[in-house]
């Protein structure tokens, strides 16, 4: 196997001991010295190879949907089912709420980034996704709606997460996955769907494998005992 140049090595240890300490300590609590000091580098190659802590988090996050994406998307072929990106993304905002249900570490760190607003300072808000559901639901939009939809759901979930936190919103983990579900479902037009895929996505969940968060972010299945 070809090593890896110093450089590269560095950047690898930086992100490891983001995922490391981002889990274990929160995003607030996380600071451009600890981080340095974990990796016994100086502070400033953090900016130098990843621009910002907010660049980090926001990796970190898309680390972690992506394996749920992956995960979902695996669970469809096991049951010989067709994907269906709308009822997949349904599937995947469910599993995320119930991992964030059942880790407090995951929890903290989610509230932090959506209060610091990470995403949208970081230009991270994932409009390629945005674009996959609107293209699928055939919607002929400019550039422009494309971003007021896809912002408006980002900022939808947003408000929501962080008053359901606060305990500003009274109802269950489901109640509140299902109202994500609905308003994506109603700003992409797919009323006719609502109740389709709501009751597709939670009977869906159910019946997958439980899935659990590890250190540094890491989901894996419950029955996976051979990992720390």
């Amino acid at each position: 196997m070809k090593k890896k140049k110093p450089e590269m090595e560095m950047k690898d240890k930086i992100y490891s001991a983001a995922k490391t300490m981002f889990y274990e300590r929160g995003y607030g609590k996380t600071t451009y010295k600890q981080l340095g000091e974990a990796v016994n580098a100086n502070s400033a190659l953090i900016a130098y190879y990843y621009g910002s802590k907010g660049k980090l988090a926001v990796l970190v996050y898309n680390e972690y949907m992506n394996r749920i994406k992956n995960i979902v998307r695996e669970q469809f072929h096991l049951n010989h089912l067709d994907y269906d990106v709308l009822a997949a993304t349904a599937v995947e905002i469910r599993v995320h709420g119930n991992l964030m249900l059942g880790n407090r570490n995951l929890n903290q760190f989610y509230a932090e980034i959506m209060s610091e607003n990470i995403l949208v300072k970081e230009d991270a808000v994932n409009e390629a996704y945005f674009q996959e559901l609107v293209a699928v639901c055939k919607l002929d939009l400019p550039p422009y709606k494309h971003k007021l939809l896809n912002y408006g759901d980002f900022g939808f979930r947003q408000a929501i997460g962080l008053a359901h936190q606060m305990g500003k919103i009274d109802c269950s983990y489901k109640e509140f996955n299902d109202a994500s579900i609905e308003t994506l479902l109603l700003l992409l037009r797919q009323v006719d769907r609502i109740d389709e895929i709501l009751t597709f996505s939670n009977e869906f969940q159910k019946k997958m494998p439980r899935l659990l968060v590890k250190k540094a972010f890491e989901i894996t299945y419950k029955q996976d005992h051979n990992r720390d």
